[in-house]
């Protein structure tokens, strides 16, 4: 798990990454957070499912801490809420999606992953991925997306295909959960598109939801400055 500023005593922000994703997708919001403020970004990529990647970061995680995640990380984020609720001091939700994978989608997995054991992953995520991750085709979002699929290999994206196709719907924990609570989508993402986050929404009245015009799937890279902004409102009403 990279960490930054270790010693600070604001509660600790556990960063999430999406699927085939890690700490680069951050890279904006570390910049504009991390002052004051221990930043962690659990890798992801290491189990085959979304419970055994929560418990394997609850193991090595603070006793407790903010939760932010991305797309899959979002996905831990709530596994990880169920699990242990009481060590989470708020939770920010990021073009994410609480329910179970659909039957349309849960079937075009195999396919994927016998790609994938085929070595046709990176052509499989150009394809089908990469041109849904930023509103207006950012060939910037797309090289950092290819670099970071590309560093973490065919058996990272087999394993958290599985991890995906498998997992359970969440939506009764966001609705007993209390906690401050950020939602942030973007109304151009087709991947977890608005109505999820909506749906979000209407399941925690509490929360603030955020979304972000001319904006895909990867909100953080994509429109950095309004993500981290709302990031650090969200952060502000935190306490350790």
């Amino acid at each position: 798990m990279a960490r930054l500023n270790p010693q600070q005593s604001c509660p600790p922000l556990l960063m999430l990454p999406g699927m085939m994703c890690d700490a680069r997708l951050f890279t904006p919001q570390i910049a504009a957070l991390s002052a004051g403020r221990s930043l962690m970004v659990p890798d992801l990529s290491g189990e085959k499912s979304i419970a055994a990647l929560a418990e394997k970061i609850l193991d090595e995680a603070p006793p407790r801490f903010a939760l932010a995640g991305l797309s899959m990380g979002g996905i831990v984020a709530m596994e990880m809420l169920a699990q242990q609720p009481e060590r989470v001091a708020g939770i920010a939700l990021m073009n994410t999606n609480p329910r179970a994978e659909l039957p349309e989608v849960r079937a075009g997995r195999g396919p994927q992953i016998e790609a994938a054991h085929q070595g046709q992953m990176l052509a499989l995520m150009e394809e089908r991925m990469f041109p849904l991750y930023s509103a207006s085709g950012d060939p910037s979002i797309s090289a950092i997306a290819r670099d970071m699929a590309a560093s973490l290999g065919p058996e990272a994206f087999i394993r958290q295909s599985l991890a995906l196709r498998d997992r359970e719907d969440l939506s009764d924990v966001l609705q007993r959960s209390h906690i401050p609570t950020l939602i942030l989508g973007g109304h151009n993402d087709l991947l977890c598109p608005p109505e999820r986050h909506e749906y979000m929404a209407s399941l925690m009245p509490h929360a603030k939801l955020v979304m972000l015009a001319e904006t895909a799937h990867l909100s953080t890279l994509e429109r950095p400055v309004e993500t981290s902004a709302a990031l650090n409102e969200w952060l502000e009403t935190l306490h350790d």
